[in-house]
């Protein structure tokens, strides 16, 4: 619990979420839902759920880093994608730690 509580601290200081109220960050939202409509991590590839978020596939802040640290990659489309919030909260608690990671076939 306090790990999370640590977690979610640090994620309200990043100076990075300051970029999601930007109107680029909204006009690049609405771009990339258009463009993945329907959900690109679903389990059930058959049935995926309608895209409500739009996921960094690497993280912000490491394809930042990749970029020379320009601030201008955060809304580059081509490491955005269209997920809905089931998958995208579970890649999140995937990727803090907070549960197991997916197996790969």
């Amino acid at each position: 619990m306090a790990r999370r509580v640590a977690i979610d601290r640090m994620r309200a200081d990043d100076p990075l979420r300051k970029l999601y109220r930007t109107q680029l960050w909204r006009a690049t939202r609405r771009l990339v839902l258009a463009r993945d409509p329907f959900c690109g991590l679903c389990p059930d590839l058959q049935a995926p759920a309608l895209s409500t978020i739009v996921h960094h596939v690497i993280s912000a802040r490491k394809y930042i880093g990749e970029q020379g640290g320009d601030q201008a990659a955060f809304f580059d489309q081509g490491n955005l994608q269209g997920v809905c919030k089931a998958c995208h909260d579970a890649t999140t608690a995937r990727e803090c730690g907070f549960a197991p990671t997916r197996e790969t076939k």
